[in-house]
């Protein structure tokens, strides 16, 4: 993603085999760099990511799941420059 881009994860609660899972709490989202900021939904299912600073992150989705073990899922991303529009000159 580029700096100052925002993108919108979604994290969808699977059971092995492909099909629907049961969750009973709302997913808790978490980064471990601050080169990404989050807003996560009231309903924790999807979460608002920020590109903050140039450099790579893993967000990770936690919740419990009907039978009271916790499940996750990750999602990993680089911040990086955009392409350049134009260049500014300016005198030294």
């Amino acid at each position: 993603m580029f700096l100052g881009e925002t993108i919108t994860l979604l994290a969808t609660p699977k059971r092995n085999g492909g099909g629907p899972g049961a969750i009973s709490d709302v997913p808790v989202w978490s980064a471990n760099s601050a080169n990404v900021s989050l807003t996560p939904a009231t309903d924790g299912l999807t979460c608002t990511v920020s590109g903050d600073a140039v450099g790579l992150a893993t967000i990770v989705c936690t919740a419990t799941n009907s039978a009271g073990n916790t499940v996750a899922g990750s999602y990993e991303l680089e911040v990086v420059l955009g392409p350049a529009d134009f260049l500014d000159i300016t005198q030294l």
